[in-house]
């Protein structure tokens, strides 16, 4: 299990994801990761920043979520649809899932919600503002995460 977190540390160091925001886990076992992303205060009066980066944030916790079923792997396709939303505050929340799973790709689906304290009830509302599917494929040890030709062919 050890082994394990010090692959997500490892995943989570390297990803561009946390260029912009503070990543903290919730949960995480194989097949399912729960993420809760915070803008770096840096970056607050970009709110917009949020919401083009949804894509970053899916390829990391799906990703995270499938280590410990093929090890190290990419998106090799994916879809996200989007709802109308606004970043003020708060915290973004990712949740995938692996649904199918073979000896070199693995399917999922990634829920993102929106935490957001509401001022003047005191209270937390949560609101799903994007939703993905997609495949992520193995990366095998020869390749590492440099290799253009195994993107490339998985998106030809």
């Amino acid at each position: 299990m050890n082994n394990y977190l010090d692959s997500i540390d490892t995943i989570l160091a390297g990803h561009t994801v946390t260029t912009f925001f503070n990543v903290r886990i919730m949960e995480c076992e194989e097949g399912k990761a729960v993420l809760g992303f915070r803008l770096r205060d840096e970056f607050h009066r970009h709110s917009d920043i949020a919401q083009s980066t949804l894509g970053c944030i899916v390829d990391c916790v799906a990703r995270i979520a499938g280590y410990g079923l093929i090890g190290p792997s990419f998106i090799s396709e994916h879809e996200i649809n989007y709802r109308p939303w606004q970043l003020s505050g708060g915290e973004l929340i990712a949740s995938a899932q692996i649904q199918f799973r073979s000896d070199l790709c693995l399917t999922y689906v990634c829920d993102l919600t929106y935490d957001c304290e509401l001022l003047l009830t005191e209270t937390t509302s949560s609101r799903l503002v994007a939703e993905s599917q997609g495949t992520l494929a193995k990366l095998k040890p020869q390749d590492g995460f440099r290799s253009k030709k195994i993107i490339h062919e998985a998106t030809v």
